[in-house]
Formats: structure tokens, sequence, C-alpha cells
């Protein structure tokens, strides 16, 4: 048995999402965002209009689709969640006196209570739409400039690759990327370590294909509290689903063109892509052969953004 289930997320002037604090089980005591089940032959659209109408007040004017995950929980139906970001409704938005509500920070909300479908949501939300991932470093380079160069260019997103460096060093750099990182308002992700163990000066972990089977073979799973980002390597459906298990914020989706970085791997192009983008439950950037220019082009095949590491890290500096 599946249910069937519209979500609304609305926000305030202040970029504020409008969250409630479940009283019964599944969601006794985690903030969740209002909305409900579907009534037999009704579409999700109009749930969603009828849901915030019966449970806020308010009238949906314009609304569109943010994510569609599926879940279940320790016991129950499994469920299908759909998203919705309520763009504009009529009215003051009442939720029942009975339940705790609050609009609060999107960043905020990730680190209380909340259902793990609900991650998705906020992920959604908040990771920005361009994704650099590092070269190895050049010791001819400056590495800070060529950061602040990257970051220039839009990216809004940074993983500290470097494979072959050693540890020491690696946290030396990933330090000074962090101190970049922060005064440009950008997140910074580390390819080295666990999930759930992310130091200070860093936002989150990336783990790379191989490394997400493995975590998935070990059990890791329920993140919640952590409020560090997890992001995954995934090239098709099977290492997609293991995203979703594992609770990662995003997968990096690819290659969709050919790389001279990794000129033996057979690109998917970009009609295998939106394939698998429309079958993923959780933002999926495109990575493969691509620029800041293929945002709307990967957008248009279902993406969240673009990763990239030539087309955001510049060859030299002006």
């Amino acid at each position: 048995m599946r249910v069937e289930v519209s979500l609304g997320v609305l926000r305030d002037a202040r970029g504020r999402v409008l969250t409630m604090r479940g009283a019964a089980p599944p969601l006794a005591g985690l903030w969740h965002f209002p909305g409900g089940k579907l009534e037999p032959g009704e579409d999700a659209r109009a749930a969603l209009q009828r849901e915030l109408h019966e449970e806020l007040g308010v009238m949906v004017q314009e609304a569109r689709l943010l994510c569609v995950r599926r879940y279940q929980y320790a016991s129950g139906p499994r469920f299908c969640l759909r998203a919705w970001l309520v763009e504009s409704w009529g009215g003051a938005p009442r939720p029942p006196r009975h339940m705790e509500s609050r609009w609060e920070d999107p960043a905020v909300l990730r680190g209380m209570p909340i259902p793990p479908p609900n991650r998705t949501i906020l992920a959604v939300l908040l990771l920005p739409p361009l994704y650099l991932v590092t070269p190895e470093q050049d010791p001819a380079q400056d590495f800070s400039a060529h950061l602040r160069a990257g970051l220039a260019l839009g990216a809004g997103l940074v993983q500290l690759r470097c494979d072959r460096m050693e540890a020491p060093r690696y946290e030396a750099l990933a330090r000074r990327a962090g101190s970049v990182c922060r005064a440009a308002g950008a997140l910074l992700f580390l390819n080295r370590g666990e999930p759930g163990h992310v130091p200070q000066y860093a936002d989150g972990l990336h783990l790379k294909s191989a490394r997400l089977r493995e975590a998935c073979d070990r059990g890791v799973r329920s993140r919640q509290g952590d409020r560090s980002w997890l992001s995954v390597s995934c090239h098709n459906h099977a290492e997609l689903r293991m995203a979703v298990d594992l609770e990662a914020d995003c997968a990096l989706l690819g290659p969709v063109r050919r790389t001279p970085t990794h000129p033996e791997a057979r690109p998917l192009g970009w009609k295998a892509f939106a394939r698998l983008a429309r079958l993923a439950e959780l933002p999926v950037y495109a990575l493969g052969g691509l620029r800041p220019a293929d945002l709307e082009r990967a957008r248009a095949a279902g993406a969240h953004g673009v990763a990239a590491r030539r087309g955001l890290w510049p060859s030299r500096l002006k």
C-alpha cells in the first residue's frame, strides 16, 4: 500500500518557511510542512489546494513542484510525498491552535527534528546551482586566488578534491578554503572523512561512488540532527537509490559529456541524464564537460544545477 501526500512550502518576505510540530505518530515531535493525504481520485495539485485551505485557511494561487520523495517509516505504509513551493496565496496562514507552528530559516530547520524526507525539500531550497570541484593543486598556482576567481564565476558550493595530496597538506588547504568560502558565503565540502564527522571549517562531505557503496554496505543510515551536508557521486539508477537510502542531500550525476580527465568514461548524454534525473529523489547536479553556460540546458533536463571543474576553475588569472 502506498499513501500519496502533497506538502506545501510557504515562504515569507524574509525567506523563512512555515513549519509545524507534529503531535501524533509518525510525525510526533517532528517539525514538518503543512499538507496531507490525497483523497481517492484526487490529483496532487488539487490535494495541495484543499489541504492548505483546510489546515491554514489559505487559497493557493501559484505553486510549482519542488521534488518527489518516497519514504517508509519503521512501521506503516510507504509514502510518496510531493512537495510544492507555494509562490503566492490568498489569505493569512492560520495554523491549527492545537499545533505548535513557527516561521523558520530553512538552514536552521535542517538541524531541528524533522522527518527524513524534509531534508530533501530543504536541500532543494538551500543548495546553490553551481558546484565547483577543485582540480589537483598546481604548486605554481595561488590556490586561494584561483578559488576566489571560481567563486566570482558564480560557484556557491566547492568540493575540495585533491586526491593525491597527503593528509596534513590537505587539512591545511581545507582550512584555507574554508576561510575563502565563508567570506564569499559559499559552502565547502571535503572528499575525505565520514558522514556525521565534518570539521567545523567545512560544511559537508562528498563521497565518490565507491565510498557510497561502502557506506551502504556498512548500513550507515539516519542522519537525524546532523546539520552537515552530504554529497555523493552517482552514475546510474542503482547508485541514485543508494544515495537516497544513505539520506544524501545531493548527487553529482554524469558524465554528461566526455571529459579529458576521464576519457575512458562513457558519457550519458542529455537524454539518458534526463531519464535518470526524473527517477532521482534528491537534487542532482549534471557533471562532465559542462560550464555555467550549460545551466539552463541542465535544468531543462531535470538537474538542480551544474557541477564543473575546468568550467569553474580559471586556468590563469587576469
